[in-house]
């Protein structure tokens, strides 16, 4: 979990397993968030996709976000970008967005 409103932090610096500590931690820590200032997407977006992969393992990212995002576009580049070095198959691309 990165949450990103007036900067960011991060709960792990890498996945972990859903055990019942860490689920309870990951709650703490979502408790111990206050959503003031702004939504500083792109500096949490760079600290996410440059956290190791495991290998045989799918990535999965979930943005959610009471404000409006502005730099949608940038990134969305970001993501494509990563992507992009990630994976040498010409169907990986980002998901489109619903407000285009």
């Amino acid at each position: 979990m990165i949450p990103f409103a007036g900067g960011h932090s991060l709960l792990h610096p890498a996945s972990v397993p859903a055990t019942a500590q860490n689920v309870e931690r990951a709650i703490r820590f979502l408790d111990g968030q206050n959503g003031n200032g702004g939504t500083e997407l792109l500096p949490a977006l760079r600290t996410a996709l440059a956290m190791p992969a495991e290998d045989g393992r799918a990535r999965s990212f979930v943005v959610v976000t009471d404000g409006y995002v502005t730099i949608e576009k940038e990134a969305f580049e970001l993501v494509r970008a990563s992507l992009a070095r990630r994976t040498s198959s010409p169907s990986a691309s980002a998901p489109r967005s619903t407000d285009c």
